[in-house]
């Protein structure tokens, strides 16, 4: 797992689980993400992301979120089956952070059909992102300038169909 995030320390995983403090913490910055939402309009946020379009106070109130937590390891356990406390507990903060952009059309751009909004689904499209993710990282340790490679295949491709 050399090419993941690290995880958090093992001495501090056994620490979340349902009514930790962690947990609360996690209730208070939610808390103020809605009053900031509540007080700005949507049309101001300054926005991110590989394609521009989600708004980087997403990621402070998520990476905030983490610090209250005493989690300042952007991962999941790696070496932890999914089911255990500490990775059940990070995917409970990522659906929680997602939740309200979403529900705040913060993430228009993704829209999800009504009858596709499940929690089966969105843990389906949790673990497509990480297997992505992990699909990028094998490219990425092969060779760090894939990405690049890729996107002038994709632009030389686009320009010989038209």
């Amino acid at each position: 797992h050399s090419n993941f995030p690290s995880s958090p320390p093992q001495s501090q995983l056994s620490n979340y689980h349902q009514g930790s403090d962690a947990m609360f913490a996690s209730d208070i910055s939610l808390t103020r993400f809605h009053a900031y939402l509540s007080e700005c309009p949507v049309d101001c946020l300054e926005v991110g992301g590989q394609t521009k379009c989600i708004p980087v106070i997403c990621c402070q109130f998520f990476m905030e979120d983490l610090v209250a937590s005493n989690v300042h390891h952007v991962s999941f356990a790696w070496d932890e089956p999914p089911s255990s406390t500490y990775n059940q507990w990070f995917s409970e903060m990522v659906l929680k952070h997602w939740t309200i952009p979403k529900n705040n059309r913060l993430l228009h751009k993704y829209a999800i059909a009504p009858a596709n909004d499940t929690a089966s689904n969105a843990h389906r499209v949790l673990y497509r992102w990480l297997h992505g993710r992990q699909s990028d990282l094998r490219h990425t340790a092969c060779n760090p300038h894939w990405r690049e490679a890729k996107a002038a295949r994709e632009k030389k491709s686009k320009r010989i169909k038209k």
